[in-house]
């Protein structure tokens, strides 16, 4: 496996109003862009080999403000999608804890339990991170990968690597918009090497 290099996409109008986004998009803040912008300048000299994208709109500016060599090869795949909220999407967390108590509180307390009325489970979601996981196997061991996707996918992936159950699913570090985590492969092991880090906007 190559090593990844993973990035959630910048903050949101509907992060600041705390709208649940799923497959649902709102466009990036000023602070989203600058961040990306930041993120973009903090990677200019890793020789990336290939970039990897969500298809939604929030990601795809991410990756403009980013201004990357466009000479890196693109893929924008479906499966890097955010989980799909079902009817929370584009409500807010007031408005889904008060006419889904039961399930809000599932989401967010106690992950492992959580049943979706609607929309995908953590599992589904999980079960889209192994298809790509088994999609980047043909990438060689000294490429480097930048994947550009979403938190809640994000959460899942790194659960998955550190073969965590669900119930840790929110455990800090929590993963701010732009922040970086790099993934290293030794002997088939993910390692971990850095992890939700902000640096590059910490310093600016």
């Amino acid at each position: 496996m190559p090593t990844l290099y993973l990035t959630r996409h910048g903050e949101t109008e509907w992060n600041l109003e705390k709208r649940m986004q799923g497959f649902k998009d709102s466009p990036l803040t000023e602070k989203g862009r600058q961040n990306a912008r930041d993120l973009g300048h903090r990677l200019r000299d890793v020789p990336f080999d290939h970039l990897y994208v969500s298809p939604i709109g929030r990601v795809q500016e991410t990756v403009r403000m980013m201004n990357l060599d466009p000479s890196i090869p693109v893929t924008i795949d479906e499966r890097l999608k955010e989980m799909h909220m079902g009817t929370w999407e584009g409500r807010t967390a007031a408005e889904i804890e008060m006419a889904h108590p039961l399930a809000h509180t599932a989401f967010w307390q106690t992950p492992h339990a959580y049943i979706p009325e609607s929309g995908e489970s953590f599992d589904d979601v999980r079960e889209r991170i192994l298809s790509f996981l088994e999609r980047l196997a043909v990438h060689a061991e000294h490429e480097n990968i930048l994947i550009v996707t979403h938190g809640i996918f994000l959460n899942i992936l790194l659960t998955h690597l550190q073969q965590k159950p669900f119930a840790t699913l929110w455990d800090p570090p929590f993963i701010h918009g732009t922040s970086l985590t790099i993934v290293a492969y030794q002997d088939g092991e993910a390692l971990i090497q850095v992890v939700a880090d902000m640096s590059h906007v910490e310093t600016r």
